[in-house]
């Protein structure tokens, strides 16, 4: 989840037992199992197809994980206590909430871009490409989540 979470940052997780107790938005970072059964922190940017199925992407990757169930959920961060400078960023406040949907947006927008513009692979266009492609949420995430 670089890099809005960082190496060595502290989050704190609130459970998830399913949809009755509280809703997940886009925008919220979910902690969840993988098919490799690996536990990962990423945002969701949206709904999949069907109920019940979440559209997540981590913050340094270019596509979305395939969809996860909400089964497949444990909890949801609500708290990310920065390494090195102490700071605390509340992610349930209304502030935080709309940066981290516009993030979410703009996480999907450049999933869209990159799906449909591949990179050409030649010399080192391939990462500049990718870097203005992420530009935006990256400037936003450095700019309030410091």
């Amino acid at each position: 989840m670089h890099p809005f979470i960082r190496p060595g940052d502290q989050v704190t997780v609130i459970p998830y037992s399913g949809p009755g107790e509280m809703e997940i938005r886009p925008g919220d970072c979910v902690i969840f199992r993988d098919q490799e059964q690996r536990w990962l922190i990423h945002r969701v940017i949206g709904f999949g197809e069907g109920s019940g199925r979440f559209l997540i992407k981590g913050d340094a990757l270019l596509q979305p994980d395939p969809p996860v169930m909400k089964t497949s959920i444990a909890g949801v961060v609500t708290e990310v206590k920065r390494s090195g400078s102490g700071r605390i960023y509340r992610l349930d406040r209304p502030s935080a909430r709309f940066l981290t949907r516009l993030i979410a947006g703009l996480s999907r927008l450049e999933a869209a871009v990159f799906s449909f513009n591949r990179p050409p692979r030649v010399g080192g266009g391939p990462k500049i490409f990718v870097r203005l492609i992420k530009l935006p949420r990256w400037l936003l995430i450095r700019a309030f989540f410091p």
